[in-house]
């Protein structure tokens, strides 16, 4: 019955929060719907990872040879 009261004397802060609230929202729908219409297919999608010697060193590559030791 009073929204109209609260719409007209509430403070800019909340007006502000308000709205960022509703950007955020609309964010996460837009994020959540991107994610949800991309496949990923993971055994392609995987991370290479540098390969470390017992000491948690990097090893490097031997350019001699063709396969790449330096990742795993």
């Amino acid at each position: 019955m009073f929204n109209w009261l609260t719409r007209i004397f509430r403070s800019k802060k909340q007006a502000e929060a308000d709205s960022f609230a509703v950007a955020n929202e609309n964010r996460e729908r837009s994020l959540a719907k991107a994610a949800s219409q991309t496949y990923v297919d993971k055994s392609v999608a995987e991370p290479k990872v540098r390969a470390r010697d017992s000491k948690g060193r990097w090893l490097p590559d031997n350019p001699e040879t063709e396969a790449n030791e330096a990742y795993k």
